[in-house]
């Protein structure tokens, strides 16, 4: 805007000295310089039916505090020459809603398809949505440009936008599993690779039979068969002793949700490491199947992983949550079939309590501050 308001300021001044000495030269030179501004301006407009653009992401998950790198690919029809275009990007985090933009430059835009590769460092955790919001068209002189959102009627249907999940910084604290968590026995779908157990409906192996196997567990039919005793041995259900409850319903600033996001993910993580399977429930008001709750199953790194992803992406803006009562409450009320031996429950104000099954007084293990949660977890250690 500034470079068309001193251009027009130049052509007054050129027609206004030219009127004032009658000079032709001048007068030439003014209308010279009109001509040029109006040849720019439509070779802009042109120019801006003719480029494309979209954005790809070749990593969706990345980590805070690192260098991620995004392909802007740029299309352009015919033999226009463009040697210099800016391209704005727009990164928003949907957990709270935060926005920042960066302006990238590029130079001697090729005819046909090209790609550049753009660096973005993102601060925080949460989930990014990173789209192209602008374009600045420079002509060949350099002294007109032409800005405007990158859709427009004639461009076609491109990926202009990628959704990158930026995992919080992992803090380990230290876990101490009791006897009661080692040998628990419940129902569950995922059965121990390496134990047998009880379970008659999942077999864990055929063997021969050796000394002190016992008479039900022989396997008749298969014993006929292969002319020689068989045992059968059944799978031991790998079930969860504890429950890691997060109550995130309080609306929270980008820091506090940041911290909840660490201290959430840095327990989680804790327990998996120690061999221990645990769920991890929060409210998600579209999973309609268990009254508004989400139950995610951790017991390796991958399934760890995907459940912070499926955590992040349930987030809503503002992180708007309906209002229950008392989660904890809701999910034994749910869940009544099944039990546990701890429930673990991370509050909107940063609170850890420990419920042990069928013992009514909890017990508070840490009150977490802000700015001074990660070295808490470092020097905690949790007893289940």
């Amino acid at each position: 805007m500034m470079q068309l308001v001193l251009f027009a300021i130049v052509v007054v001044i050129i027609f206004y000295v030219a009127i004032i000495y009658t000079n032709e030269a001048l007068i030439l030179l003014a209308f010279s310089t009109m001509l040029l501004g109006f040849v720019a301006y439509l070779y802009l407009v042109i120019l801006r039916f003719l480029v494309d653009t979209s954005i790809n992401a070749p990593i969706t998950v990345t980590d805070a505090q690192k260098t991620l790198t995004i392909r802007l690919a740029v299309k352009k029809r015919l033999w226009f020459l463009v040697e210099r275009m800016n391209v704005c990007v727009l990164v928003e985090n949907e957990l709270d809603a935060q926005k920042k933009t960066k302006w990238f430059e590029l130079t001697n835009v090729q005819a046909g398809s090209s790609e550049y590769p753009l660096s973005l460092t993102i601060d925080a955790a949460g989930n990014y949505r990173i789209r192209i919001k602008k374009i600045k068209l420079y002509d060949l002189t350099g002294l007109f440009y032409l800005k405007f959102r990158v859709q427009h009627l004639f461009a076609k249907k491109r990926q202009r936008s990628e959704q990158i999940c930026v995992m919080p910084k992992l803090q380990e604290t230290g876990v101490v599993l009791t006897e009661p968590v080692k040998k628990f026995f419940g129902d569950a779908d995922v059965y121990d690779p390496n134990t047998a157990g009880s379970d008659h409906s999942e077999i864990f192996q055929v063997r021969e039979y050796r000394a002190g196997d016992k008479m039900p567990s022989i396997h008749w039919k298969l014993s006929a068969k292969m002319d020689d005793l068989i045992v059968r041995e059944d799978s031991q259900p790998k079930a969860c002793p504890v429950v890691l409850l997060l109550d995130d319903r309080r609306e929270k600033s980008k820091q506090e949700f940041g911290e909840f996001l660490e201290i959430a993910a840095g327990l989680s993580f804790s327990i998996m490491d120690r061999g221990c399977a645990h769920y991890v429930v929060w409210e998600d008001d579209e999973n309609e199947g268990e009254a508004g709750l989400r139950r995610v199953r951790v017991d390796d790194e991958e399934s760890f992983y995907s459940f912070l992803y499926e955590y992040m992406k349930s987030l809503k803006k503002n992180n708007a949550r309906k209002t229950k009562s008392d989660l904890r409450i809701c999910y034994d009320e749910i869940f009544r079939a099944e039990n546990y031996v701890y429930l673990l429950e991370l509050s909107r104000d940063l609170r850890l309590t420990k419920y042990t099954y069928n013992v009514t007084t909890p017990q508070i293990l840490c009150i977490y501050t802000g700015g001074e949660h990660l070295r808490q977890m470092e020097e905690m250690e949790i007893v289940l």
